[in-house]
């Protein structure tokens, strides 16, 4: 069996991106009635759950990330997804290299906030990437992602993605790359790395 570099990214496949920033947000006072919802990930229906969901523009939105970024809050508090920990680390075990890509770039203390969630969780990686553009990393054998556009991008790149089912991703008609849990998705590491 092959060591693959497998790419994980966090927010909405192992980290409650929308509801660390919910918490934020009633913090700084905004109404729970507002903010409903996130404390499930799949209670968002759209990617753009601030503007569909929580009537936020942008330029609000964001604002409330970075301070939540800067305080301590979002990207450091927070439970990881069932399911996410126990696979990666059982991927690690296996001898697979794990990269985690994720785009974030609130605030300035992302990077900080990232690395502690992922030491104070145990999560074992082998190199941490901040980036929106993650077909850069075409030296990936395989990598879980939610966002339609990264999912596309990936495979043109020639990496293999599987999409982690969110209801925000479900207009793609591509099931044949979906998972529904971190199960699945280690199975499909492993076959990959049986294959090659």
């Amino acid at each position: 069996m092959k060591a693959l570099d497998v790419g994980i990214d966090l927010d909405g496949c192992a980290y409650n991106f929308t509801a660390s920033v919910r918490k934020w947000a009633i913090k700084e006072g905004y109404d729970a009635e507002q903010v409903s919802g996130g404390d499930h990930e799949d209670e968002n229906t759209t990617w753009n759950f601030f503007k569909d969901q929580w009537g936020m523009d942008a330029e609000e939105f964001f604002g409330l990330c970075a301070r939540g970024v800067d305080a301590g809050v979002v990207f450091l508090e927070g439970e990881p997804f069932p399911g996410s920990v126990e696979t990666i680390t059982a991927l690690k075990s296996k001898g697979h290299y794990i990269h985690i890509v994720t785009n974030r770039q609130s605030g300035t203390r992302s990077k900080h906030n990232t690395a502690d969630w992922l030491n104070e969780w145990q999560i074992p990686y082998d190199s941490l990437i901040f980036s929106d553009r993650k077909h850069l990393f075409s030296s990936l054998d395989i990598m879980v992602d939610d966002y339609e556009i990264n999912f596309r991008d990936l495979w043109s790149a020639g990496v293999e993605c599987w999409l982690y089912d969110r209801p925000w991703n479900r207009h793609v008609y591509d099931d044949g790359y979906r998972v529904k849990t971190w199960g699945e998705f280690e199975s499909m590491v492993v076959r990959k790395a049986v294959e090659i």
